[in-house]
């Protein structure tokens, strides 16, 4: 065998085809690697362009997401009476609704789901505070009654 002594030769480069290996059936030739391309329509190959952003192709969804201001609306309602929580955690399972939909952009996913929560335990929490708030109104009016 003249060839098995030979150093083997430098691997397939982006200008060198991959070496090919006989089909043992006599069809056409498999190649090792890299899968041949399709012929092209009309002559011309189109231009590759790696993975983009569905915008990129005229693609957008129906509707912007409000995730963000649903989070800012549950954070607020930490803060202040409570209503804002309650407003940022609808608004928040809306968005939820709409991303599970495919109307809504899924990147927001994380943050609708954070407003929901933090919302929601906010709410949770100024009930809680209110009505701790009205047992002691309650609390104070009784005692004040009694002779």
């Amino acid at each position: 065998d003249p060839g098995r002594d030979d150093p083997p030769g430098p691997p397939p480069g982006p200008d060198r085809t991959p070496p090919t290996e006989p089909h043992p059936w006599g069809q056409a030739p498999r190649t090792r690697g890299k899968l041949p391309e399709p012929p092209p329509v009309g002559g011309v190959l189109p231009p590759t362009v790696p993975y983009q952003d569905p915008s990129a192709y005229g693609y957008t969804y129906k509707r912007p997401s409000q995730a963000t201001t649903a989070l800012v609306f549950a954070i607020l309602g930490l803060f202040c009476c409570g209503l804002p929580s309650v407003i940022g955690t609808v608004m928040a399972k809306a968005d939820l609704r709409a991303i599970a939909r495919g109307r809504t952009d899924p990147a927001n996913h994380g943050t609708a789901q954070v407003a929901f929560i933090v919302g929601l335990a906010a709410s949770v929490l100024w009930l809680g505070v209110m009505a701790l708030w009205f047992l002691a109104a309650l609390a104070s009016i009784a005692a004040s009654s009694v002779p």
